[in-house]
């Protein structure tokens, strides 16, 4: 067996282990973006039933745009924030 071979042989295992890793991390990013979306509806249709709710909605929903937008929410997404809970009413 030629020193090529033996590389490959190595570092073929490699490269499926590292693709299988970041298919699942996309997939746990995908998990968590859902929950943070799944939580930002739920305060958003439920804001009017508790009065503290309306701080959660913001804060949810800073965290959704956030991981949306890798971890900075801009003034872009404040204002979705907002348009969001005058369309639910708040």
């Amino acid at each position: 067996m030629s020193d090529t071979s033996i590389l490959l042989l190595i570092l073929f295992p490699i490269g499926i282990a590292a693709i299988a890793f970041a298919v699942y991390r996309s997939r746990q990013q995908q998990k968590r973006l859902q929950q943070a979306w799944n939580a930002y509806q739920y305060a958003l249709q439920n804001m009017h039933a508790d009065a503290s709710m309306r701080a959660q909605v913001v804060n949810y929903g800073r965290a959704y745009y956030g991981m949306v937008r890798g971890g900075a929410v801009s003034i872009y997404d404040e204002m979705a924030i907002s348009n969001d809970i005058k369309q639910a009413g708040g």
